[in-house]
């Protein structure tokens, strides 16, 4: 199995929480949380992303996401796998993100 990106990994196992006004703009609640299954490209850009576990509401999670997919993480270094699906814990306004699986993987068709 490929090990995911060195600064996303970094990210879900300190439980990176985001500030709303950072990430998504109209939510309100404050303890809205996912965890999201993501992919990067050699770019940085986000070619994909999916909520895996929410503590939110449906429209928290949409904005969350929306946020998830603008992020750009610059282009890959030396040593760094992309292109592999990774989970994220994200969280607005100061809370934990939910705890998620240690792999993730789109369904299956």
């Amino acid at each position: 199995m490929r090990k995911p990106p060195s600064l996303a990994s970094a990210l879900f196992l300190s439980l990176c929480v985001l500030s709303a006004p950072a990430l998504a703009d109209g939510a309100d609640s404050g303890h809205a949380g996912i965890v999201a299954c993501v992919k990067i490209d050699d770019t940085g850009a986000v070619i994909g992303a999916f909520v895996i576990v929410s503590t939110g509401d449906a429209e928290e999670d949409r904005l969350l996401l929306s946020g998830v997919r603008n992020l750009q993480w610059g282009a890959k270094k030396a040593g760094e796998t992309r292109g592999v699906w990774f989970p994220m814990g994200l969280a607005l306004n100061g809370a934990t993100p939910p705890t998620g699986p240690a792999t993730c993987a789109p369904p299956q068709s």
